[in-house]
């Protein structure tokens, strides 16, 4: 095995007869020995067993292999930095992570390069801590530079070894490529912000200032706006704008013409995302200032596109990555949602706090207004405002007469007459029906509210025209200018409303300014409408008759039945202040009810025991709630059976206005009464609007003439020809006309030339307690004492259950 240049041999093998058969890995040296001629004399081997050894090298071939395996699978570069020699070593991994070359060789200061701006001086800061300190390990997260110009999260991490005396030698470590992570997070994070601001903002603008914040969190977007589609209008409104060189982008009009163009038309129309360039951009029309990147993402709610988010950047045109635009489309999607929630929100809110007729805030938040106005006040002495009540004159018979679609119309249109008169800073409210509200802030004097008060009563009586139809309206005004001393918004609204009342009862179309009388006034009419609801459970109610006679011959022929109260305090209460009070409150049902039972039962025991009662009839007045009812005929009916009084001894009365609130479900009612044999009349004839085909429709058999044509037929000729004319048109007929309110013998000479067939009044008989009325029975027609008494001036009262016919 020696030749003449070799003289030593070395090797390597397994044997397996050592130690015992045990086997060993060895190592051997031959060397050779040669003579002085230099011919080989002998050999001197060595044998070394380096089984451990070379068990130890394998096991760090598998560790190495164990390594590379996991590096692989963690997809991580491997990087090493040498002090000494300030190299850096990077794994193919690490140089594909960064967009280098698998051969490519990267200085520190190339690195450095490569590093995001505002991730520079957080790498700084801990390289000095890993050179500068015992630190032993590190991690840190940053931004680098790829080849492709897009900006990619890496996280590096590392260990430091240290020479003797602890001086650093070598620093080595992990790059691991976490983009994808990071924008999951960012994706996270952002659409966690927006889910929150949906709850917590108040407003789309506070939502999309809150988009915006976090939208910057994880993409550079100081320049961002919100377009959002205007259907109704054909518009592209900018509900949010934010951006360093533009104040601000005007509406687009006309969105829905083709010849209208810009980046952010196009992403609506389309429904896609549209990422441009500097140069993409050069041959486009754009809103404002021509930025360098931009990038629009549709908004898309319920699969309609209802507008486009856009970023734009102005200097760097590879500014937004495919990772942003990739990005942008979840946050699109959740800022949708949040838009369609937070409008959903906005609705429900303006449903909440405006009229849905007039579009007026209603009285939630005209209570929440003026609350703001006592603070206010209360804030500053020299602040003032007013508060108006506003009520239409005649709406009631507008809506009955002309239907609820003019009724809704006309309120529409007050509304709309009603803004331009007050200022920008004033409220205008609808509280319900006809009842509107304003609240007068910043006035400078009483004189400035009562100007702004007639300018509206003379812009609401001009007529309204709605289609063929002219209709007129007025309105009664209340209004309460020493708002001092209030502490709620319902205390001042119920004095504007009491004052209201007050311009209504003189005569509407004017207004009037609250004062402590009125207050006191309403307190009174309170605590009379409580006494009233007990009046009867104490039986302070009791019934007058009013005689009726024949005009030829005063022949009594019945009597209507009126209703009285006699309050423990007060003494007696005029029918005048208790029936309208009892009519609004809803009393007068009980009351109406009362009055009929108690008439029949009284008619019934007169015929039962009085000769002279046996063709008399009582009438009782029907008031308008009562005359609604739809179970009225079954409650006459039963009266009429309980008190065994024919139903020819009883006359209904009922106004023409009752009649016109319902004429077919009127029309009903009555004809029901009069199959049950109960006389039906019409009271306060000539002072209603029914009209003759409704005369001729409804089942009638009596015309009373009011007072108020009868009063001054003597002195009036217009007044005597309409009672001629009352009188021939119930004649024609064939109605039995009764003329109520006879005062003096010369009107009733009058009405009997005219033709009425019966009479009543104060010229006859006031009318009388139930003892009284039996002595007119038992004589059958005038007394002695009564005939020819006048009625003193004044004594008369309302239409109804109370009024006297005089």
């Amino acid at each position: 095995m020696f030749g003449e240049q070799g003289d030593k041999l070395t090797a390597e093998a397994y044997v397996p007869t050592l130690f015992g058969g045990r086997g060993a890995h060895v190592w051997t040296v031959a060397s050779a020995l040669r003579d002085g001629e230099g011919r080989l004399a002998g050999v001197i081997q060595t044998i070394r067993d380096i089984t451990e050894r070379r068990n130890q090298v394998l096991e760090l071939e598998k560790s190495r292999q164990r390594y590379d395996m996991a590096i692989s699978a963690t997809n991580d570069g491997i990087w090493e930095w040498e002090l000494a020699t300030n190299t850096l070593y990077h794994s193919p991994r690490c140089l594909e992570i960064m967009g280098r070359a698998a051969d490519a060789a990267l200085s520190p200061m190339d690195i450095a390069a490569i590093l995001h701006p505002e991730d520079r001086l957080g790498v700084l800061s801990e390289v000095r801590r890993i050179t500068g300190e015992d630190a032993e390990r590190f991690e840190h997260e940053f931004r680098i530079r790829h080849t492709d110009g897009t900006w990619r999260w890496v996280l590096a991490r590392g260990a430091a070894r240290r020479g003797p005396g602890g001086r650093l030698t070598r620093v080595a470590g992990a790059l691991a490529d976490i983009t994808d992570h990071k924008q999951g997070d960012a994706i996270a994070g952002i659409l966690f912000h927006i889910a929150n601001a949906i709850n917590e903002t108040r407003d789309l603008d506070e939502l999309f200032l809150t988009i915006h914040a976090a939208l910057r969190r994880h993409v550079q977007a100081p320049n961002f706006f919100i377009a959002l589609v205007n259907e109704p209008e054909d518009r592209l409104d900018f509900a949010y704008f934010a951006d360093e060189r533009d104040a601000r982008y005007n509406p687009v009009e006309r969105i829905s013409d083709p010849a209208v163009q810009s980046p952010t038309l196009e992403v609506i129309r389309t429904g896609r995302q549209v990422h441009l360039h500097s140069n993409d951009i050069e041959a486009r029309p754009v809103f404002g200032s021509r930025p360098a990147a931009w990038l629009g993402t549709p908004l898309r709610s319920r699969g309609k596109v209802i507008g486009a988010m856009v970023v734009q950047h102005y200097e760097d045109s590879e500014f937004f990555s495919a990772r942003d635009a990739e990005l942008m489309v979840p946050v699109a999607e959740q800022v949708a949602v949040a838009i369609e929630r937070k409008q959903g929100e906005e609705m429900l809110t303006h449903l909440a706090l405006h009229d849905p007729l007039t579009g007026l805030p209603n009285r939630a938040l005209l209570l929440d207004r003026i609350d703001r106005a006592i603070q206010r006040r209360r804030r500053n002495d020299s602040y003032r405002f007013a508060v108006l009540m506003l009520d239409l004159d005649r709406f009631k018979f507008i809506n009955d007469s002309h239907g609820h679609t003019t009724g809704d119309n006309l309120l529409v249109e007050v509304a709309r007459r009603m803004r331009p008169v007050v200022r920008a800073g004033d409220t205008v409210a609808r509280l319900g029906g006809d009842e509107f509200a304003l609240l007068l802030e910043d006035v400078d004097s009483p004189r400035r509210v009562v100007q702004i008060t007639r300018r509206l009563l003379a812009a609401l009586e001009r007529p309204v025209r709605m289609g063929t139809k002219v209709v007129r309206t007025s309105a009664s005004i209340g209004m309460v200018l020493r708002t001092q001393g209030y502490d709620t918004a319902d205390a001042l609204l119920r004095d504007a409303d009491i004052a209201m009342y007050q311009a209504k009862a003189q005569g509407k179309g004017r207004f009037r300014v609250f004062n402590q009388a009125m207050h006191r006034h309403t307190m009174e009419m309170m605590t009379l409408e409580g006494d009233l609801s007990m009046a009867m459970r104490r039986k302070q109610l009791y019934l007058e008759y009013q005689p009726v006679f024949d005009v030829d011959g005063a022949r009594l022929l019945g009597f209507e039945a009126l209703v009285r109260w006699r309050h423990p305090t007060e003494g007696a209460v005029p029918p005048a202040r208790f029936i309208p009070m009892a009519e609004e409150t809803g009393l007068i049902l009980r009351i109406g009810q009362w009055v009929l039972e108690q008439a029949a039962v009284t008619l019934a025991r007169w015929r039962a025991t009085l000769p002279g009662a046996r063709g008399l009839y009582v009438s009782v007045n029907l008031s308008a709630r009562q005359a609604s009812q739809p179970n009225l005929t079954g409650r006459v009916a039963r009266v009429l059976s309980d008190t065994g009084l024919p139903p020819e001894a009883l006359k209904l009365e009922i106004t023409e206005t009752a009649i016109m609130k319902d004429p077919d479900g009127a029309l009903q009612r009555l004809e029901a009464l009069r199959r049950l044999g109960v006389g039906i009349g019409i009271d306060d004839f000539g002072t209603g609007y029914s009209s003759l085909a409704y005369l001729q429709r409804f089942p009638v058999d009596t015309l009373k003439v009011d007072r108020s044509f009868v009063s001054a037929v003597a002195g009036d000729a217009e007044n005597r020809e309409i009672v001629r004319t009352v009188v021939t048109l119930g004649r024609s007929l064939g109605l039995h006309v009764v003329a109520e309110g006879v005062e003096t013998a010369e009107q009733f000479a009058i009405v009997a030339e005219l033709g009425c067939h019966s009479v009543q009044g104060y010229h006859f008989s006031r009318p009388v307690a139930e003892d009284r009325a039996m002595d007119f029975i038992a004589a059958g027609g005038l007394p002695e004492a009564s005939t020819g008494t006048a009625a003193p001036t004044g004594a008369g009262g309302p239409d109804g259950l109370g009024g006297p016919a005089r």
